[in-house]
């Protein structure tokens, strides 16, 4: 017969021993970016005030993988009120934004502004401060709410959809026989979402904006179709649907039209270069 005193200490010792071990660590989550998609805002901090206001005024921002671009307008007047864009990146808490371009102030360009956030049941919220650029402006108190309303790019991968972040230095405008890089190292970026499209002309050097064409598209008759919403080189094309003909494949974009504009008829031609 075994000893059971024995037996007993030999229990207390692996009970004391098991006690003394540390627990496995949970592996943390994988962070997934809650931010790619479409956003529309629906409250917004006035500079002048110290509650959430509903904007009258429409602005929808978009985050694709790694960019972000944004566009504010007076829909009753077709008129712009801001846009820029650039790169971020985003962690679980905090969102970092690099302005590229920017329609008011180009001492903002390649200023990196930091961002508390939260996405939750389809809304966004983006809360910080951003310290001035110029010498005795204040910084600006940014606290701005939005809702989803979709996808920035087809992730389908949907066969011939023109979707995607594109970018452009040749084109052909007006009655220029062929096309040419665009003057002064201006670019084109160009966001085609599934139901709207943001095309950006700025200097990348300076961050300096030179226009902005906002509006909805959709193949209509074979032809990639663009109706305008707003145009800041000349509101007469809000309103315009362009019929384009277009080639896409996975990494280039063209779409080449006649178009007329008053009492002007000339040609758009736009060669791109997929981005995202």
């Amino acid at each position: 017969m075994k000893n059971p005193t024995f037996l007993l200490a030999i229990f207390c010792l692996i009970f004391l021993f098991s006690c003394n071990q540390n627990p496995p660590e949970q592996e943390e989550e994988a962070f997934i970016n809650p931010l790619p998609g479409a956003w529309k805002m629906t409250a917004y901090l006035p500079a002048d005030s110290s509650t959430m206001t509903a904007p009258d005024f429409v602005q929808y921002k978009f985050y694709t993988g790694q960019h972000f671009c944004f566009l504010a307008y007076d829909a009753t007047a077709d008129t712009l009120i801001m846009a820029g864009g650039g790169t971020y990146t985003a962690v679980k808490d905090t969102l970092t934004e690099d302005l590229v371009f920017t329609t008011w102030d180009s001492t903002n360009i390649d200023v990196s502004y930091t961002f508390n956030y939260q996405v939750k049941d389809g809304k966004f919220e983006q809360r910080g401060s951003m310290p001035s650029t110029t010498e005795g402006e204040p910084d600006f108190q940014l606290a701005e709410d939005y809702e989803y309303v979709g996808l920035s790019i087809d992730t389908s991968g949907t066969a011939g959809s023109p979707s995607g972040l594109w970018r452009s230095n040749l084109a052909a405008y007006g009655d220029a026989a062929e096309p040419t890089t665009l003057e002064n190292g201006d670019v084109i970026y160009k966001l085609i979402t599934p139901t709207h499209f943001f095309v950006m002309s700025f200097q990348p050097d300076e961050g300096r904006y030179r226009g902005m064409v906002f509006g909805t598209w959709e193949i209509k008759d074979g032809k990639y179709t663009e109706k305008i919403i707003l145009a800041s080189w000349n509101k007469e094309m809000a309103g315009m649907e362009i019929p384009y003909d277009y080639t896409v494949t996975d990494n280039k974009f063209e779409q080449k039209a006649m178009v007329t504009v008053g009492d002007e008829t000339g040609k758009i031609e736009e060669y791109y270069e997929r981005v995202e």
